[in-house]
Formats: structure tokens, sequence, C-alpha cells
């Protein structure tokens, strides 16, 4: 009689807990897809960026007094940053699928009023520090360490 409950207490332990284990955190998101240069392709308008309010383009001035946004061919992505106009390389999957990572990024140099200088430092700033990005959508994600640094919209 002994021998059965103790087989039967293993038993049960043994059915029980597999139920009991938790799996790990990144196996709940799904993994990363490689980017092709076709998919980014065309331009992007900053939608968001976290801690800064961008503005929304209106008009003849966007061009100017709108937000950042970026123009993507094959390896290269150039645009406007705020006040200034820049242009870097673009590496894509060095770093495994979903990879990205601009630079050198060069820009030029015109002062602008503080709000829109803190606005182009910021959105330089994500641009260094991405190391990989995703689409949702008609949305370009740019991240690093899986925190949004930015949100691009394609231009349609």
């Amino acid at each position: 009689i002994m021998l059965r409950l103790l087989i039967t207490a293993l038993i049960a332990a043994a059915l029980l807990l597999p139920a009991c284990a938790t799996r790990p955190a990144d196996s709940e998101s799904p993994a990363p897809k490689a980017l092709s240069s076709d998919q980014l392709t065309g331009t992007w308008i900053a939608v968001s960026l976290p801690g800064i309010a961008l503005p929304q383009p209106s008009g003849i001035d966007s061009a100017r007094n709108g937000p950042p946004t970026i123009e993507f061919s094959q390896s290269r992505a150039a645009g406007f940053s705020g006040v200034n106009r820049f242009a870097g390389d673009l590496t894509l999957n060095a770093t495994g699928p979903g990879g990205l990572r601009f630079g050198p990024i060069v820009s030029t140099k015109m002062a602008g009023p503080a709000d829109r200088m803190a606005l182009e430092a910021a959105f330089l700033k994500a641009l260094a520090d991405t190391t990989a990005a995703r689409i949702e959508g008609d949305d370009l994600i740019l991240t690093a360490h899986q925190a949004e640094l930015l949100r691009l919209r394609r231009q349609r």
C-alpha cells in the first residue's frame, strides 16, 4: 500500500509540474523578421518620438516646419531632421533578422528655434541609437533593446 501511494504521488507530481512551469519572457514576442530595402524604399514621416511633441504637416510650409522625415533608397537614408537635412548609410540585418543601423550620418548645420533644435537632436539620437526595426502595417518602428525609439508612417 505504501509503495502504491508513493508511485501515485510521483505520477501526479510528474503530471502537475509542467503546468506550473513558466515560459521565458522572450518566447512570448514573435521572432524578428528580416528587413529588405524594398520594404523600406520610400518616404516615412515621424509620428511618435517619446518625450517630444511632433509638429503635424500643414500646407506649403511643411517642408520647413513639419515633422522629421526619412527617405530610404537602397542602402542609404536621407531626410529632414527638424531643422537640417541629413544623409547616411543604412545597414540591414547585420545583427540578425530585423537588425537596422544608421551611420555614419552627416547633416547640414543651420541653427533654428530652440524647440526645433531639441526635436532635431532627439530625432538624430534615435537614429544613432537604433539597433533594430519592424514594420507594423504602415508604421516603421525603430528600436533599441526592444524599446521603441521612433515611429514613422509611410507617406502615401
